[in-house]
């Protein structure tokens, strides 16, 4: 099996990070997302709380602009790992409101309150035996 070189990440990038989970973001999700060990994820953070961003040492002599693009994330593909946790938890919300809404009727039922039909109060269209 081949070893893999280290990878290095700019202190912009381990600050977004940090931020991210300071945020509430999952760091598992982040692990999936990024390919980054939890370990390092957590390292990251607790380093960004103890110092913000100026904890991470910047090469000298390095332009302060743009830097490439393997390395920098880009901003829409932030944007939408960002949306993909709020889509989540709203399928939570609906599934538990959909758990809620049963019990509710359940409770309804036990308690002998009115229960709540859709029928017309008709009769069915099949006739009942006499025995």
């Amino acid at each position: 099996m081949e070893k893999r070189a280290p990878r290095s990440f700019s202190w912009q990038f381990k600050e977004e990070v940090a931020k991210r989970m300071l945020n509430g973001e999952s760091p598992t999700l982040l692990n999936r997302e990024l390919g980054i060990v939890l370990s390092k994820l957590y390292k990251w953070r607790d380093q960004y709380r103890q110092g913000g961003a100026g904890v991470w040492p910047r090469a000298a002599g390095r332009p302060t602009g743009a830097l490439p693009t393997s390395v920098t994330p880009d901003r829409t593909k932030l944007v939408t790992r960002a949306e993909s946790p709020v889509a989540e938890l709203e399928r939570k919300i609906g599934k538990q409101q959909l758990v809620i809404d049963f019990l509710q009727q359940a409770l309804r039922r036990v308690e002998g309150g009115p229960e709540q039909t859709k029928s017309s109060g008709e009769t069915g269209s099949i006739p009942t035996s006499e025995r």
